[in-house]
């Protein structure tokens, strides 16, 4: 809904921005993403110890498949990521159609993912990060006049 939403107040307030156009694609993403990751933890449950298909598959691949799982699901956040670059290109832009302080919660969301990514190598950090500000900016969204949604 929230991709759909943020296409359809791209066409009408910033219908030639590449931000805008790339917004709700990224939003797109994560919902798609995260949809994957979870399907599979669901199927996992059926090769754990108590499951229909328990004994059906090696240590190895469920020691694959944990470790797949474990970061998956945080890491379909990225496309949610990207969207907030868009939101801060927005607000900080030339055509500044959105809000300024939806630009700096934008910035300052996204700075602790790319630092544990960049410095530490956990690229999963986004996934604690990028539903807040998913959650904030679509608030934010509902009440804004700047942003006329």
């Amino acid at each position: 809904m929230a991709a759909s939403g943020w296409k359809r107040w791209a066409e009408r307030r910033a219908p030639e921005s590449l931000a805008g156009r790339t917004l709700s694609q990224g939003l797109a993403t994560t919902a798609t993403i995260n949809i994957i990751f979870f399907c599979l933890m669901g199927a996992m449950a059926l090769y754990l110890p108590g499951g229909t298909d328990e004994g059906w598959l090696s240590k190895e691949s469920m020691l694959t498949n944990f470790t797949m799982l474990d970061f998956g699901a945080l890491l379909g956040w990225w496309g949610a990521a990207v969207s907030a670059i868009c939101v801060a290109v927005l607000a900080f832009g030339k055509e500044r159609v959105l809000p300024r302080w939806m630009g700096i919660v934008s910035v300052v969301l996204l700075v602790p993912p790319f630092a544990m990514a960049i410095g530490m190598g956990l690229p999963g950090f986004v996934g604690f990060t990028l539903p807040i500000w998913l959650l904030v900016i679509s608030i934010g969204m509902v009440f804004s006049r700047t942003a006329d949604a």
